[in-house]
């Protein structure tokens, strides 16, 4: 997603023109776009949501059944379900747009809302809810977990659950601080109100909700620090004495 529909968007605010005006070209950026965003937003909506079960009802996935059925195929589900409804929505469905290389996506997004009924189901189904499971799940598992703590009669110190609770507010206020303003719109947009209401406002909005999934993977590394120092790229120190007893060993004669 980031080296396609980033780049290419990166590309079109640069020129004020779209990389190509092909209509394969087009479609093929408007279903990444759509396809892939709205994927990654429902896993993490199930991730939110499965938190709970691994923690609270690991007998849910006990057994190769239960995982298969419990963790495994609603990731499938989830993760597919977007791919098969935008190829019927951008390939299948008609769309009587025109190209136009001077709008991101070659002005096909509109595709999605050209019907007033469809339109609403993207906004409230595809981007509404799986937001709103975000935010509710995530912010659930902190009080869960604190009221787990308190009932059991054990102080809930915030040290050992800093990270869980510093990645949980995170990705919730990324979420809802980059990407709910725009899909609310959106839906008050196709449920109709008129475009010119919060038009700028939508355009800020929409731009930044690009951020969603540049930021989401960085609040994850920075919550694993085993993860993180993995992946820390550090430049290897060679002492003078080091290089100078390197030297001496090279002039040495070789023993016959």
């Amino acid at each position: 997603y980031n080296i396609t529909d980033i780049m290419w968007l990166i590309d079109y605010y640069r020129n004020g023109v779209t990389f190509s005006s092909l209509r394969p070209f087009c479609l093929a950026w408007t279903y990444i776009d759509f396809a892939v965003f709205i994927s990654i937003t429902f896993l993490v909506a199930w991730a939110s949501i499965e938190r709970h079960i691994l923690i609270f009802h690991q007998n849910f996935i006990s057994t190769k059944t239960k995982r298969l059925v419990v963790h495994y195929l609603p990731m499938i589900i989830f993760g597919g379900y977007p791919f098969i409804y935008y190829f019927v929505i951008f390939f299948i469905l008609p769309c009587s747009l025109s190209i136009n290389n001077k709008k991101t996506r070659c002005g096909l997004t509109n595709c999605a809302y050209e019907n007033g009924s469809t339109g609403l189901y993207d906004g409230i189904v595809n981007n509404i809810l799986p937001i709103f499971s975000i935010i509710i799940f995530s912010l659930a598992l902190i009080v869960r977990v604190w009221y787990n703590k308190y009932r059991m009669g054990q102080r809930f110190q915030w040290k050992k659950y800093r990270k869980m609770t510093f990645q949980l507010l995170s990705i919730s206020a990324i979420y809802f601080v980059l990407l709910f303003p725009s899909m609310l719109l959106l839906t008050a947009y196709s449920a109709g109100l008129s475009n010119s209401t919060g038009a700028d406002f939508y355009s800020g909005s929409l731009y930044f909700s690009y951020f969603v999934t540049l930021l989401v993977p960085f609040v994850c590394i920075f919550s694993f620090p085993k993860l993180r120092a993995v992946h820390t790229v550090r430049p290897d120190i060679v002492t003078v004495d080091h290089l100078i007893g390197t030297r001496k060993a090279g002039l040495l004669p070789a023993v016959q």
